[in-house]
């Protein structure tokens, strides 16, 4: 198909998806861009969602982590060494954008309503979501560094009622 040929539309909250003529092909897709870096995330299985930041010291975060981190996600992130904080607090919001753009809400789902793992060198998880709307084992999210001194996140719906083991 022609790129001009490929038609949008955007659900009640901003997030693009293809128009319904196209909608059959059960095409997903997100987005996300800091500085000169973009990430793209497709699916066919269900809804995704991705986010990208560049790893950075910001004087406001341990405010920003009071502010917007679960309780349970703000304990872990203040038990980090200190020069562990810039990755753990990236970890945790490039985790918690991608779930929110995965399900649509965007910035308005409550982000103290799930938890995710930030900890480095432990893997991306959601810990826990509040019912209702989601059950945390309908998703499952990855973390990856597209670049030095980047770190991304990207969540994927998981609607294959067939699937065994443990679905994080």
């Amino acid at each position: 198909m022609r790129p001009q040929a490929v038609e949008l539309v955007y659900g009640e909250r901003g997030k693009p998806a293809l128009a319904p003529r196209l909608a059959a092909s059960g095409l997903r897709f997100n987005v996300s861009h800091c500085e000169d870096v973009a990430v793209y995330a497709f699916s066919s299985a269900g809804d995704v969602g991705v986010d990208v930041e560049a790893v950075r010291t910001m004087p406001d975060a341990d405010d920003v982590a009071t502010r917007v981190f679960s309780g349970r996600e703000n304990a872990a992130y203040r038990a980090l060494d200190p020069r562990d904080r810039p990755l753990g607090f990236f970890q945790c919001w490039t985790r918690k954008e991608a779930f929110i753009k995965a399900l649509g809400h965007g910035m308005y789902y409550p982000l103290d309503r799930f938890d995710v793992s930030l900890a480095p060198g432990e893997p991306a998880r959601l810990l826990r979501v509040e019912q209702p709307p989601e059950d945390r084992r309908r998703w499952r999210m990855r973390g990856f560094f597209p670049l030095p001194g980047f770190v991304a996140a990207v969540v994927t719906e998981q609607v294959d009622n067939h699937c065994t083991g443990d679905p994080r």
